[in-house]
């Protein structure tokens, strides 16, 4: 549960840029990103067009532009429409005109994170940090999420290590530094990090989920049905073992990824997460992605399910439903 370009002048964003009166001149060539940046900031002003709510918003921010609320407002509008990166634009105008603003630096961090720029976001944060009489729990907390997501594991490390300091008894500060340790591969005091966060939040299923992959994943005493028996507390057996198999294919150990594979697949035969890691193994062992002969189908069963799902209209899970697949969630503040 965690927390999940360049400044355009407000005349480019209205589309109402005046000519020059001077003789025109060749304009300079514009690298390839600025010219990108300026076609999709010229696509989102012809999309806005048809949406009713961001036109009223330009509209007001052309008669008052230093209003930052309204910026905030259509900065959002933006975002929602895909338009990610012109969000940006606006964010980073508003914050000129109001740097310590707190709210606007995490809006523009959400956002760089989105266009999957972490480094920027971390580079932000510290001279933000820089900038403060008083270290910030949360920023800190922040800071170490993208670090993390921009590879910088040491430097996530001393910032998850740095809001705990402040902020001791928070479960989620705890867990993020337990998948910091985690994605280091040092199992065990990731495990002990997983722990601490379960004693202060026992309903935490992020923790829980991820200590049970911390104790799969050690090379010292695993403890595989230990890992089952907490993923069993937050998710169906079925996603139990399919996560346990994701862990084993991590470690390299296909053939009892298999086997988890097989008890996960024996819970539900249509379970899509077992089948894709099944998937996944046969790429890296070479191996058929075949199912257990228990469990194949015999060409009338098929013939009978099909004929049950077209004339009975049987209702079909929900894809938007929240799965346990190969993917581990972090908290965050």
């Amino acid at each position: 549960m965690r927390f999940t370009a360049v400044l355009f002048f407000t005349a480019i964003l209205m589309g109402c840029a005046k000519r020059s009166a001077l003789a025109p001149v060749a304009a300079p060539p514009q690298p390839a990103v600025r010219a990108a940046m300026q076609r999709q900031t010229r696509n989102a002003v012809i999309a806005g067009e048809g949406d009713e709510q961001v036109k009223i918003l330009r509209q007001r921010l052309a008669i008052a532009p230093e209003a930052n609320e309204i910026r905030v407002q259509l900065a959002e509008r933006y975002d929602a429409s895909g338009f990610s990166d012109v969000a940006l634009e606006h964010i980073r105008l508003a914050r000129t005109r109001d740097p310590q603003r707190l709210e606007l630096l995490l809006i523009e961090v959400g956002l760089l994170r989105k266009l999957e720029l972490p480094g920027q976001a971390a580079g932000l944060i510290s001279a933000f940090l820089a900038g403060q009489d008083a270290p910030n729990s949360e920023l800190l907390a922040w800071l170490g999420i993208t670090s993390d997501e921009a590879g910088d594991l040491p430097g996530g490390e001393r910032a998850h290590r740095a809001a705990l300091t402040l902020s001791p008894a928070e479960d989620s500060l705890h867990n993020n530094l337990g998948y910091n340790l985690m994605l280091q591969r040092r199992y065990v005091e990731a495990a002990v990090e997983f722990e601490t966060a379960l004693r202060l939040n026992q309903r935490s299923e992020t923790a829980r989920s991820n200590l049970a992959r911390a104790m799969a994943a050690r090379t010292e005493n695993p403890d595989p049905t230990g890992a089952v028996a907490h993923w069993s507390l937050a998710v169906e057996p079925a996603a139990a073992h399919s996560n346990l198999a994701a862990a084993l294919i991590d470690q390299g150990q296909y053939q009892k990824a298999r086997d988890e594979i097989a008890i996960a697949l024996r819970y539900r035969r249509d379970y899509w997460p077992a089948l894709r890691n099944l998937e996944l193994v046969a790429e890296l062992d070479g191996r058929p992605a075949e199912l257990p002969a228990n469990l194949r189908e015999s060409p009338w069963r098929r013939f009978t399910a099909s004929c049950k799902r077209v004339f009975v209209q049987t209702q079909e899970e929900d894809p938007g439903r929240p799965t346990s697949g190969r993917l581990n969630t972090r908290a965050s503040r």
